[in-house]
C-alpha cells in the first residue's frame, strides 16, 4: 500500500519519495483514490530509482495502472502551499516472485 499518509488531507511543502523494490518480478501500481491540487501538487513515477520518468500525475483523475519493466518503482510526491486535495491511494503486486 502506498498513501500520503495524511488520512483526508496532505500538508504544505510536502516532498515524500517511496521505493518499490519487493525483490524481483514486474510491479503493477494502480491508484484507487487520487486528488491533488492540479498542476502544483503531483504524484512522479519512475521506473526504479534511477530509471526513467512514467509520468507526472495531478489533479482529480485516477493515473492508469503502471507496470515497471524491472523488478523496482520509485514514486515521489510534492506539494506546494494553499490548495490542497484529500491526497492519494495506490497498491502494488508483483509477478515472478
Amino acid at each position: 500500500m502506498l498513501d500520503d499518509g495524511c488520512n483526508g488531507q496532505y500538508y504544505d511543502y510536502m516532498d515524500c519519495a517511496w521505493l518499490i523494490a519487493p525483490g524481483q518480478g514486474r510491479i503493477t501500481l494502480s491508484f484507487t483514490r487520487f486528488d491533488t491540487e492540479l498542476d502544483y501538487d503531483f504524484v512522479n513515477v519512475y521506473d526504479g530509482r534511477d530509471g526513467p520518468l512514467i509520468g507526472t500525475y495531478s489533479g482529480h483523475s485516477l493515473p492508469p495502472t503502471i507496470i515497471s519493466t524491472g523488478s523496482s518503482l520509485y514514486v515521489t510526491f510534492h506539494s506546494d502551499s494553499g490548495v490542497r486535495g484529500t491526497g492519494f491511494h495506490a497498491v502494488y503486486s508483483t509477478e515472478g516472485i
